[in-house]
């Protein structure tokens, strides 16, 4: 969250706009991403989830475009054990994603196809340990950061956004 907080605040710097030579309309920025990305573009739009983070909510960006975001890690998908995911085709044991549990281990933004480390995501799914992964010894809860209740609830107050989603 003090990540995507900094990067907004950035964007919204005079360094910035300095390092494009003032071309930036720094009110016309729009926010993207796909998946968790899409999850963390929608926390901007909406400032959930930054006071739980102890962090004051980001001004919002002029709109959202999230691609098949996460909405909610209390939703059903997230914590009901999947034996195997349906589209991995077999269970994955602990032994093989183990290194990359480690909150030691290396920082690292991807993994290619081939990577063990993309058994990552599957291995979460299936044994609903997605709330677990991000939220363990923080003491916050997973509803902190549930788009989906906010919207429902009318917390979440949120600019024009396009979303991508499917099934």
């Amino acid at each position: 969250m003090a990540d995507i907080a900094a990067c907004i605040a950035y964007l919204r710097s005079s360094t910035f706009l300095g390092k494009t030579n003032n071309s930036v309309d720094q009110n016309k920025i729009i926010v993207s991403g796909g998946s968790a990305g899409g999850w963390l573009a929608l926390f901007l739009g909406s400032g959930i989830g930054f006071e739980a983070c102890s962090l004051t909510p980001p001004e919002p960006p002029l709109a959202v475009v999230p691609l098949y975001p996460i909405t909610d890690i209390c939703a059903p998908f997230f914590n009901t054990k999947q034996s195997p995911v349906s589209y991995f085709g077999r269970m994955i044991e602990h032994s093989e994603v183990t290194e990359y549990m480690n909150p030691s281990a290396p920082a690292t933004s991807e993994s290619a196809l081939e990577s063990t480390r993309s058994k990552c995501y599957p291995y979460m799914v299936q044994e609903a340990i997605e709330a677990k992964l991000l939220l363990e010894g923080t003491g916050i809860p997973p509803e902190a950061f549930s788009i989906a209740s906010a919207i429902a609830s009318g917390e979440a107050k949120l600019p024009p956004m396009f979303i991508v989603h499917g099934t």
